[in-house]
């Protein structure tokens, strides 16, 4: 004899909208459930930062590796000198931890959202910066006019 047992929630793949068991027809949806940014805008991104971390920390993988030396070439042409990189490397982990803080504060004090959806923004806005932090803001603003009507 074999038993089928149901479980009580029920998680989707990239929101995580949890649903109660079908006696109970409640749901529970997080106004601020996770959802990824951009895969081309987050990948542009997160490459920007290994490589000026890379041209930064790690010099002499530079002379190693021919592409690298093109990109290095690239970033001095651009910025002019390495404390300009320096510089911009610095404002650009500011910058990132100063958006994480501000999506915290908001998911906490204007949404309802789960403490894991919290934490998953939270890390998607340190590595992204800006495009994570203009999800949230929108979101906050749709919940807003919604209820509004």
């Amino acid at each position: 004899m074999v038993r089928t047992i149901k479980l009580p929630l029920t998680i989707s793949r990239f929101r995580m909208n949890i649903k109660k068991s079908s006696s109970s027809n409640s749901t529970i949806k997080p106004d601020c459930s996770f959802r990824l940014a951009s895969i081309p805008i987050s990948a542009a991104i997160l490459i920007s930062i290994i490589l000026l971390s890379i041209i930064l920390f790690r010099h002499d993988l530079v002379k190693q590796y021919q592409m690298l030396q093109y990109v290095d070439d690239l970033a001095l042409m651009a910025f002019r000198n390495t404390k300009v990189l320096w510089a911009s490397w610095w404002f650009m982990i500011f910058a990132h931890v100063g958006e994480a803080a501000y999506v915290y504060h908001l998911l906490r004090t204007r949404s309802s959202a789960s403490t894991k959806s919290t934490i998953l923004w939270v890390i998607q806005t340190l590595m992204l910066g800006f495009p994570s932090t203009n999800i949230v803001k929108a979101r906050l603003v749709n919940k807003s006019l919604k209820k509004a009507k």
